[in-house]
């Protein structure tokens, strides 16, 4: 199987990348990431999609499930340098490559990066 997403909503910070494999942006102080993440549209060789699962694997943020394949997912700016967030999907059979957001932490000493 294969993790896709797709950004159906949410509001995003000024620098941001995405594409169907992952997502990554920049947050300066006070922002806050807000994504919902819609993985219906993974695929796997004619096997339904079982399972969905995403996890914060390093700094912070908060990951609700909308529903079975739609999840949002809130990431507050930190003094930690980044967060980031593994997607997967189950076939019944195989968990997926990852799919990932990642979002970096600019720290007040590091504006000028974003100029």
């Amino acid at each position: 199987p294969v993790a896709r997403m797709k950004v159906v909503g949410g509001e995003a910070p000024g620098f941001h990348r995405d594409n169907i494999f992952g997502y990554v942006a920049a947050l300066r102080a006070k922002e806050t990431l807000t994504l919902e993440i819609e993985l219906a549209h993974s695929w796997s060789d004619g096997i339904p999609i079982e399972d969905y699962y995403a996890s914060v694997i390093s700094g912070k943020g908060t990951i609700e499930w909308l529903n079975t394949s739609l999840f949002r997912i809130i990431v507050p700016w930190n003094s930690k340098r980044r967060t980031d967030v593994l997607v997967l999907v189950n076939d019944g059979m195989y968990w997926s490559s990852p799919a990932y957001i990642s979002v970096r932490n600019i720290l007040p000493s590091e504006e000028f990066m974003l100029k």
